[in-house]
């Protein structure tokens, strides 16, 4: 997450989109991990 406040603060909102996305999938596998529904 710090990493793509840092992109999108230093204006490449490209690379700011593409870490932010990489950082939604890794904390929904951890919930769905966490929660015993992982595959």
């Amino acid at each position: 997450m710090v990493s793509a406040r840092e992109a999108a603060h230093a204006g490449d909102g490209v690379e700011a989109e593409n870490l932010y996305q990489h950082a939604e999938h890794f904390y929904l596998a951890a919930a769905l991990e966490k929660a015993g529904m992982q595959r």
